[in-house]
């Protein structure tokens, strides 16, 4: 059946005011795309039956045999176009995660995709600009930098009591002064609730000395390939006092989603700068990392690639979910400004982690520095 695909399948809807389409029952057609004739329901058992299934690349019959059919090619009546229609309207872009992924899995027979929203990937992600944030609303500020040979791509962000995230300012240091310097003028009275800083590269003597000389700063190490057991993606290495290690892919996937799928309008939503704030360099680099159609599960974000393109904001950028889970889930929760944001309140709920030595987070420590 050319027609199998259910993107052939068109219908009719009325739309109320408030812009809610409703399916016009009856008005479902199977359209070929090959001939352009239209097929009514009525017809869908004899094209069933009669019908053969046409290989999408022949070569491959004898080599790797496979087969891909989706609801259209039930003979069920309860999966008649009707109901394949009205599953189709649930499942648009505005439509959540369950809907989506029934029509994909169950209708279409195929694994789920996440919608990303229409238009340009650029103008997509200038919807994410915002002024400034009220410092008075922050519950913390943290530092990330990644480590280059010419210096620390370095970014300053604001959780607020809503759990949503800002940029509120970056730069390079080309020097570890120059960092410190950054470390220690926080921003707008705010002083930096933590520091994590990439140990990667001929520089790790440097971040050591970093991480040493402030009790809030500390080092990362991606690549991690644990903590499936505990239900994390980061853990407190055992032999380096104060190195964070975490699982890559994991924080790939979180920053892809809301740079790409996040909606307007939603809870805890990754804020950037005033578009005129926003450089080419860094709105290049946070889209750096696509799609890979030569890997197999490419579409998966944890599988998207930047194939050598410039990626040092987008792993700044990353690196900053890192933090914010072990922030959420190693301090207590009145060494946060107010306490009170969901992800707080969540992680607060959950087991405690053990916190490892020499960090400066130790019961009865440190807790009043983000009022000093």
């Amino acid at each position: 059946m050319r027609s199998a695909d259910v993107h052939n399948l068109q219908f009719e809807t009325t739309e109320d005011g408030h812009g809610y389409k409703t399916l016009i029952p009856g008005s479902e057609r199977l359209t070929c795309p090959k001939c352009h004739r239209e097929h009514a329901y009525k017809e869908a058992r004899d094209m069933n039956i009669q019908g053969g299934y046409i290989h999408k690349n022949d070569s491959l019959i004898n080599i790797r045999t496979g087969f891909q059919w989706g609801a259209l090619a039930s003979q069920w009546s309860s999966l008649n176009w009707t109901y394949i229609a009205e599953k189709q309207l649930l499942a648009g872009k505005s439509a959540g995660l369950r809907e989506q992924a029934y029509f994909d899995n169950s209708i279409r027979g195929l694994p789920f995709r996440p919608r990303r929203e229409a238009g340009d990937e650029k103008e997509q992600l200038y919807k994410h600009c915002s002024p400034a944030p009220d410092p008075a609303n922050a519950e913390a500020l943290f530092l990330i930098a990644d480590t280059q040979d010419d210096g620390f791509r370095w970014g300053l962000f604001l959780f607020d009591l809503e759990s949503n995230r800002y940029l509120v300012d970056f730069g390079n240091a080309p020097q570890v002064a120059d960092l410190q310097a950054v470390f220690d003028g926080g921003w707008n009275g705010l002083t930096v609730t933590m520091a994590m800083v990439d140990e990667g590269g001929h520089r790790k003597a440097e971040v050591v000395d970093f991480v040493e000389a402030n009790q809030r700063a500390f080092s990362y190490k991606g690549g991690w390939k644990g903590g499936f057991d505990a239900g994390r993606a980061w853990a407190w290495s055992k032999n380096q006092p104060k190195l964070i290690l975490a699982r890559r892919d994991d924080y790939q996937d979180a920053l892809l989603y809301y740079l790409h799928f996040q909606k307007q309008g939603d809870k805890q939503f990754f804020f950037l700068p005033p578009e005129e704030r926003l450089t080419v360099q860094i709105v290049d680099e946070l889209l750096s990392v696509k799609e890979n159609p030569r890997k197999r599960e490419g579409h998966l974000r944890k599988n998207w690639s930047h194939d050598g393109r410039v990626h040092d904001y987008f792993d700044v950028y990353m690196m900053y979910f890192v933090i914010e889970d072990v922030a959420c889930c190693s301090l207590d929760i009145n060494e946060f400004r107010y306490g009170k944001a969901d992800l707080i309140i969540e992680a607060d709920a959950e087991p405690e982690v053990e916190r490892p030595k020499s960090t400066g987070f130790v019961a009865g420590s440190g807790r009043n520095y983000l009022n000093a």
